[in-house]
C-alpha cells in the first residue's frame, strides 16, 4: 500500500507524463494490491486507495480523451478504476457511516498530503 501511494506522490511531481507501459504497470500493481489485499484494509487505507483510484482513472480518463491508438486502453483503465472507486465508496459509506461530504473532506486531506513539497 505505502509503495502504491508513495508512487502516485511521485507521479503528481513530475512535469512529464509517464508512458503507456508504465502506466498500464502501475495499474495492474494497484489492481493487484486490491485483489489480494481489499477486505483487510484499515479505513484510512480505503480512503487513501480510493484517491489513487480516482487519480488514476481521472489521468486514464483525460487519456482516453485523446485521439490516438491507445484511447481505448486508458478508457478500459480508467473504467476499472472508477468501478473499485465506487466500491470502495459504498464500503466506506455502509461501514463506517461516510457521507458526500465527509468523503470529500477526506480526499482533500489527502489531495493536500499528495501534493510535492514546494
Amino acid at each position: 500500500m505505502e509503495k502504491i501511494v508513495s508512487q502516485l506522490k511521485e507521479y503528481l511531481g513530475m512535469e512529464t507524463e509517464i508512458d503507456l507501459a508504465e502506466f498500464q504497470d502501475y495499474y495492474k500493481q494497484l489492481l493487484d494490491f486490491l485483489s489480494a489485499n481489499y477486505q483487510d484494509l484499515t479505513e484510512e487505507q480505503y480512503l487513501q486507495i480510493r484517491y489513487v483510484l480516482n487519480t488514476v482513472a481521472a489521468n486514464g480518463e483525460d487519456r482516453a480523451a485523446r485521439k490516438d491508438a491507445n484511447r481505448k486502453k486508458y478508457r478500459k483503465m480508467a473504467e476499472k478504476c472508477r468501478f473499485w472507486a465506487n466500491a470502495i465508496q459504498l464500503k466506506l459509506s455502509n461501514d463506517y457511516g461516510y457521507d458526500q461530504s465527509q468523503l470529500e473532506e477526506a480526499e482533500g486531506r489527502i489531495d493536500e498530503a499528495m501534493r510535492p513539497e514546494a
